[in-house]
C-alpha cells in the first residue's frame, strides 16, 4: 500500500541477516499499551490469520476497511474479535483511510501496519522505547525483512536532495524517508496526517518530507524488524485489474509528488518524458506476452495521462484560501491581477482611497472591497486586510503581480495539508514590457500564511509578519510570481522616490546611518547584484534599466537619510 524501496541497490549495501522470521508469543512487553495499531485493508482477507497471531497481545487494534469484496471485515471479526473495525462505503485510498484511524487514536503512539506485514510485540516495544528516548522524532520505523529474513530497502533520503549510499544502519539513525508499511507515529502534539491527494503510493514520502521541513525527525530502528510480503496486501478478483490499479496509482502519485514539491512546470516535463517512455514500455511488454506486466504498464500510462485530473472519490474539505490585495489607483493593472487570483475562496481588496476606477473594477471582478483612506502605512493597511480575511490561509498579492496557473496549483497543493508553515515566492520580473526570463531567481518573499499563526504585520515598507510560533518552517513555492514592477520610465522614477523615502524612514527607525558615500556603495552593490549575479546582462535593455533603477533606489535611500532627514515623515505617503 505504501511506497517503498526509495534507495536503489546500487546505492546501499545491506548486510545479510539470519533473523528468525517466526513470531513467538510472549508476555506483553511494557509499552505496548501506549500503541494503537492501525491496519488499512482492501481485499486483504488472506492476511488476517497472520495478523491475528502477531497482534494477539496488542490491546488496541483498529482495522479500517476500504470496501473490500472478499469478506475482510467478517474475517477480522472472526479472527480478531477485540479489534475495532471501521467499514468505509467506498475505497478512500491508503492515506485517507489511515487518517480516519488516526483521528480516533487516544494513545501516545499509533503503529501504521500494512496487512502484508507482521511484527512481534517485542519489536513494537523497541519502537516505543526509541520514540520515548527521542522526543523530536515523529516517526520510528523498523527494518523491513522479506519472507526469507533478508533486509528490504525501506528507508533513505529524498533523492532530489542526497543519494543514499553506504551500509545499512546498525542502530537508531535519522533518515529522510521511510516506507509506511510499518510506522510508529507520534500522536501527541501536532497531528500529522497523509495528504489524501495521494490515493496510493508516495503519501509516505510526502509526509516524511513535510516532517523534515518542520525540523522534526524520522528514525529507523534496525533492532526492531517486521516481515513484509511485498505487494501482498491485495488479492483482487482479477490479476489484470489489480496490476492495472497499481500501475495507475503509482505513476499518478509520482507526478503529483513532483507537482507539489517541485512545481507544475517540472511536473509537466516529467509527465511528458514518462508518457514517451511508458509507450515504449507497453510495446516491449506486449512482445513478452506477460498479461500482468502489460496491465501494469497500461495502468502507468493511464495514471500519467490523468495525473492532473481529480479522482472520482468522496470530496474532502480543503482549507479555504483568501487572496488579499492592497490598492491605490491601480486601474491599469488591477484586472490582470484579480483575474489571476480568481481560484481563491475569498478575493479581498483593501483600497487606500483611489481616485480612479480601481474600486469599481475590483467589485466588478468579484472582489470584496473595503476602503480605508486614512493611510497610516503599509503594515497598518495589511493588518486591515487580516481583519477582513475569512480564509484559513491568506496569500498577499500586490496589484502589479500576476499568479500564473502553475503557481496557483502550487499554492493549493501547499495549503492542502494545512500544516503550519510560511511559504515564500520568487519573482519573474516583467520590466518595460519584457519578461526577464533569463534572470536568476532572487531571494524569496514570504506571501502565504496560515491565518491562525499571524499576530500582526510590522514595519514601514516590506513589512514583516509577527507569528505566534516564530519557529514554524519556511518553504519556497517552485513557480515564480510575475512581477510587473517597472512599466515605464516615468512610473519607475516615481517608485524610486517613494521607496527611497520609505526605506530611509525604516533605517532611521533602526538607528542606522546614511550618507552620500554609503548610498554610492549601496547603489553600486545593488547594480552588481542585479546586472551581474542575477544575470540582468542577459536580458538586454530591459535588464540594464531594471538594474539601474534598483541601484538608484538604493543610492537615494541612504542619501535621503542625511539630505532629507528633517523632511522624512512616518508613515510616509503613498
Amino acid at each position: 500500500m505504501a511506497s517503498g524501496g526509495h534507495i536503489s541497490k546500487s546505492q546501499t549495501i545491506l548486510p545479510q541477516t539470519t533473523t528468525n522470521i517466526r513470531m513467538p508469543l510472549t508476555d506483553t512487553p511494557p509499552g505496548l499499551e501506549q500503541v494503537t495499531v492501525i491496519i488499512v485493508t482492501y481485499n486483504s482477507a488472506h492476511c488476517i490469520a497472520a495478523l491475528s497471531h502477531a497482534l494477539a497481545k496488542a490491546p488496541h487494534v483498529t482495522v479500517v476497511d476500504n470496501a473490500s469484496q472478499d469478506g475482510t471485515p467478517e474475517t477480522v471479526a472472526r479472527l480478531m474479535p477485540s479489534a475495532s473495525v471501521v467499514r468505509n462505503a467506498s475505497n478512500l485510498g491508503f492515506g485517507a483511510a489511515n487518517n480516519l484511524g488516526l483521528d480516533a487514536v487516544t494513545t501516545p503512539y499509533a503503529l501504521l501496519l500494512n496487512p502484508d506485514c507482521t511484527i512481534t510485540p517485542e519489536s513494537i516495544a523497541r519502537l516505543v522505547a526509541t520514540a520515548d528516548a527521542l522526543p523530536n522524532t515523529m516517526v520510528v520505523a523498523p527494518q523491513l525483512l522479506d519472507e526469507q529474513g533478508q533486509p528490504q530497502l525501506n528507508y533513505g533520503w529524498p533523492r532530489h536532495q542526497w543519494h543514499s549510499r553506504g551500509p545499512a544502519a546498525d542502530g537508531p539513525v535519522s533518515v529522510g524517508n521511510a516506507c509506511a508499511a510499518a510506522w510508529l507515529l507520534r500522536c501527541q502534539g501536532e497531528a500529522w496526517r497523509f495528504d489524501t491527494d495521494f490515493f496510493l503510493y508516495y503519501e509516505d514520502e510526502d509526509l516524511c518530507l513535510r516532517i523534515l521541513k518542520a525540523r522534526k525527525e524520522i528514525v529507523i530502528e534496525p533492532r526492531s524488524t517486521a516481515i513484509h510480503v511485498n505487494r501482498g496486501s491485495v488479492r483482487g478478483p482479477s490479476t489484470w485489474q489489480t496490476e492495472w490499479g497499481r500501475g495507475f496509482h503509482h505513476s499518478r502519485s509520482k507526478i503529483l509528488f513532483q507537482r507539489k514539491h517541485k512545481g507544475m512546470t517540472q511536473a509537466k516535463q516529467a509527465r511528458r518524458t514518462a508518457l514517451a517512455l511508458g509507450m515504449v514500455e507497453v510495446l516491449l511488454r506486449l512482445l513478452l506476452l506477460r498479461p500482468y506486466l502489460i496491465a501494469r504498464s497500461a495502468g502507468r500510462l493511464a495514471g500519467m495521462w490523468r495525473a492532473f485530473e481529480p479522482l472520482a472519490m468522496p470530496a474532502r474539505q480543503r482549507p479555504s484560501l483568501t487572496i488579499a490585495v492592497l490598492t491605490l489607483n491601480e486601474e491599469a493593472q488591477i484586472e490582470a491581477c484579480l483575474r489571476s487570483a480568481a481560484f481563491a475562496d475569498q478575493l479581498l481588496v483593501v483600497d487606500a482611497g483611489s481616485s480612479d476606477r480601481t474600486v469599481q473594477m475590483a467589485q466588478a471582478l468579484g472582489a470584496e472591497v473595503h476602503v480605508h483612506a486614512d493611510w497610516q502605512g503599509f503594515a497598518v493597511q495589511r493588518n486591515r486586510l487580516l481583519q477582513h480575511t475569512k480564509g484559513d490561509w491568506v496569500f498577499f498579492l500586490d496589484a502589479d503581480e500576476v499568479i500564473p496557473p502553475e503557481l496557483a496549483q502550487d499554492i493549493l497543493a501547499a495549503i492542502a495539508t494545512d500544516h503550519d508553515a510560511v511559504y515564500h515566492v520568487t519573482w519573474l520580473h516583467v520590466a518595460f514590457g519584457e519578461p526577464l526570463t533569463l534572470m536568476r531567481r532572487g531571494k524569496g518573499i514570504p506571501r502565504l500564511f496560515p491565518v491562525r499563526q499571524v499576530v500582526q504585520f510590522e514595519g514601514v515598507v516590506h513589512e514583516g509578519a509577527r507569528l505566534k510560533d516564530p519557529d514554524i518552517p519556511h518553504n519556497t513555492l517552485n513557480t515564480r510570481l510575475l512581477h510587473h514592477s517597472r512599466r515605464t520610465i516615468h512610473q519607475s522614477l516615481l517608485k524610486v522616490a517613494q521607496y527611497a523615502q520609505l526605506g530611509a524612514i525604516k533605517r532611521l527607525e533602526r538607528g542606522q546611518k546614511g550618507g552620500l558615500a554609503r548610498g554610492f556603495a549601496s547603489g553600486m552593490t545593488s547594480f552588481f547584484r542585479y546586472y551581474i549575479l542575477q544575470r540582468g546582462f542577459l536580458c538586454g535593455r530591459a535588464g540594464f534599466l531594471l538594474s539601474l533603477v534598483v541601484a538608484l533606489e538604493s543610492f537615494f535611500r541612504y542619501t535621503a537619510m542625511t539630505v532629507d532627514r528633517d523632511h522624512l515623515q512616518s508613515p510616509a505617503s503613498r
